[in-house]
């Protein structure tokens, strides 16, 4: 049994989406059916004939693992408005700057962005089962990475992950002087012996070290360790703090998502800190 895609005149084939994992489809867009009784929904879509929209998967061709580069997708052309792309299991890419105005982006390899900036922009994101979308980390103060995606709709499948865990601000080396301590990085960063960072609460605090006293008697004015808003949280962890015996963890990384259609979360998002 198959598809077969059917443009009127003004219109041609681009991409299917929906449940196609496991179909084979030809460069016509034609999808063989097989017959395991499985019930499927296919979405079938088209574009203007004189659009320069293309459906491209990425092969590494380019010998690099830069999204931009066009010898890295087939076929051959950097990834530009309308486009509907597949990055397949085992590819690794490096996204550094915002996308086109996709129609579509299906990651099942993974794909780690290296700029705060670099917004996914697509009509419809899907990661599956193996897929990982990821960002740059952890960072002291500069190249810091996110995960921002803008989209009508979004999808985690199961097995798929967003997983920014341990990518916000770096904590500092442990001292190699036991007398020495080093605060953490990031506007909530730890700075007593310790004491883990802040947020848009307070941390973790080990009592004990500091004579058994309350938080509130050991930190004349914490207001400044407060950061963000805990409703809305749009900036990346903070890290606590290091010491001779044991190093703070780093900060959670940052995942901004604006839908305006669904987002439907079978797998995972991650974006712990510790």
């Amino acid at each position: 049994r198959t598809l077969t895609p059917q443009p009127d005149d003004a219109h041609r084939f681009l991409y299917w989406s929906g449940d196609i994992d496991g179909l084979a489809i030809d460069e016509e867009g034609v999808v063989t059916l097989p017959a395991d009784g499985k019930v499927r929904t296919l979405v079938c879509h088209f574009v203007a004939k004189d659009s320069t929209a293309a459906a491209r998967e990425w092969t590494g061709d380019g010998g690099t693992a830069d999204w931009s580069d066009a010898a890295n997708w087939g076929p051959a052309g950097a990834p530009g408005d309308d486009d509907a792309l597949t990055i397949p299991a085992g590819s690794a890419v490096t996204l550094g700057a915002a996308t086109s105005n996709l129609n579509a982006l299906v990651i099942a390899g993974t794909v780690t962005v290296t700029n705060w900036e670099a917004c996914i922009r697509a009509a419809e994101v899907r990661i599956a089962k193996g897929g990982v979308l990821t960002c740059t980390g952890a960072f002291k103060k500069e190249a810091m990475g996110r995960v921002w995606i803008q989209c009508e709709d979004l999808t985690v499948e199961a097995g798929g992950k967003i997983d920014v865990d341990f990518c916000g601000y770096l904590s500092h080396e442990k001292s190699t002087v036991s007398t020495t301590l080093y605060n953490g990085y990031g506007p909530g960063m730890g700075r007593q012996y310790g004491m883990g960072a802040a947020h848009g609460g307070l941390g973790g605090f080990a009592v004990h070290s500091v004579g058994n006293q309350a938080i509130l008697k050991c930190l004349p004015d914490f207001s400044d360790v407060l950061y963000d808003d805990p409703a809305a949280p749009v900036e990346p962890g903070s890290s606590g703090r290091s010491s001779y015996w044991s190093r703070g963890g780093n900060g959670g990384g940052a995942v901004r998502i604006e839908a305006t259609g669904h987002v439907a979360v079978m797998g995972s998002v991650l974006a712990s800190g510790g």
